[in-house]
């Protein structure tokens, strides 16, 4: 008998010795009476409880995002060499640069259908309700061709995005429209183009982050739910992982992590994803 089997058992002889018990020393029942009767509603609980679908809880999480910077930077000819990044990188300011310090939110409470969302961005210290972020990337800037002059910046951005049954989350930046249109031919190709006519930019989008990656922050403590579902989530989540290119990343005997544990960590070209339960 496994372990989950033995605490099913268990659960019942006490539920069997507990109902009868109460009706006969605590309700005055007549011995008889009070064990037919008891058994009787320590079956019918026990019944209830095994048709009873156990309620999903939701657990906080943390995400931290590591743009692969110089490799986007160069790729998309915003730098040339190791030196101007050094440059970049001392120029940033000693506040938080997304250049530097990457993306780092945490997910407070989230409904079972993802449409509502409560998050907070740590280096921010800012709530929002969806997955949708927006940061300057700051010194990289472009020349502003209006008689406005001065600079406009590149901007890092993560929002949502779905593919027919396949949902998650887009990880890019934001250029100038003039800018993509004179560079595309010399760049790495992206996975996606959006111009904005209205501001002028475009959207490069670099990778696209599976929402089945937090699918198991999503649970219940039944043998069921441990023995059959989340293998199931698990298999679904690397199918998503791998259809996107990102990779799992071992860890070393070694690793230290300032947020305690293991989180799960996952790697791309451009990016990389750590994440773990709080």
């Amino acid at each position: 008998m496994d372990r989950w089997s033995f605490l099913r058992f268990l659960g019942a002889c006490c539920l069997v010795v507990f109902c009868p018990s109460v009706l006969v020393f605590v309700g005055g029942f007549p011995v008889r009476q009070g064990v037919v009767l008891g058994l009787l509603m320590a079956w019918l609980a026990f019944g209830i409880r095994m048709q009873m679908p156990s309620a999903r809880r939701f657990i906080p999480y943390w995400v931290r995002v590591s743009p692969n910077w110089y490799q986007i930077l160069t790729d998309f000819k915003l730098i040339s060499s190791v030196e101007e990044w050094r440059s970049v990188l001392q120029s940033a300011s000693t506040d938080y640069c997304v250049l530097r310090d990457g993306v780092l939110f945490t997910v407070v409470q989230e409904s079972e259908d993802f449409e509502h969302t409560l998050i907070f961005w740590n280096q921010h210290q800012a709530f929002g309700s969806e997955f949708r972020f927006m940061e300057d990337m700051t010194p990289i800037q472009f020349k502003r061709m209006d008689p406005m002059g001065g600079h406009l910046p590149a901007r890092f951005f993560m929002k949502p995005w779905a593919a027919g049954l396949l949902a998650g989350y887009s990880l890019g930046i934001e250029v100038r429209d003039w800018w993509w249109e004179k560079m595309k031919t010399s760049c790495v190709a992206p996975l996606a183009v959006d111009t904005n006519l209205l501001t002028g930019s475009v959207d490069l989008t670099l990778a696209t982050l599976p929402r089945k990656e937090f699918d198991l922050y999503w649970g219940c403590w039944t043998e069921e739910y441990i023995t059959k579902v989340k293998p199931k989530i698990r298999v679904q989540r690397d199918e998503a992982r791998q259809k996107l290119g990102w990779t799992a990343e071992e860890h070393q005997a070694d690793d230290f992590h300032p947020y305690g544990g293991w989180p799960a960590a996952i790697v791309h070209k451009y990016f990389h994803i750590q994440h773990h339960a709080i």
